[in-house]
């Protein structure tokens, strides 16, 4: 369930996968844009380790499945085997494109591959609202 709060024009859209659910499970969206707004972080902590992967986040155009979105990290994403109950900050892509989202354009998350027990996901992902475009 995602939460989304707007402070001085920014957004900081927060979701959860329940414990005892999986994260390749949700088939949904984390938030659709208002506007213009541009990648600041991602942060994203679990409450158990998995198997080898990524949970990544992804811009996803309309028209576009979540699966074929564009990857808005630096990095391929949020270890599953990382250690548990530990936040980690990831930064945006240095592709621009990668990070910038327009109107209708919505964020997901995806597992890169199964990831067996990972359980009790929470992502953040913060964007500041690109005024003047």
């Amino acid at each position: 369930m995602p939460v989304t709060t707007n402070i001085d024009g920014n957004v900081k859209i927060t979701f959860w996968v329940a414990a005892g659910a999986a994260v390749a499970d949700y088939d949904g969206l984390l938030w659709i844009s208002d506007g213009e707004y541009e990648l600041i972080d991602a942060a994203e902590r679990h409450g158990t380790a998995g198997a080898a992967a990524n949970i990544q986040v992804f811009k996803v155009p309309s028209g576009t499945a979540k699966v074929a979105g564009t990857n808005m990290l630096v990095s391929a994403g949020f270890s599953a085997a990382a250690v548990a109950n530990t936040v980690v900050v990831i930064l945006p892509s240095a592709t621009l494109a990668n990070t910038r989202l327009t109107r209708g354009d919505a964020v997901g998350i995806e597992l890169s591959a199964a990831s067996a027990a990972l359980d009790a996901v929470t992502v953040s992902v913060r964007l500041k609202a690109r005024s003047g475009v």
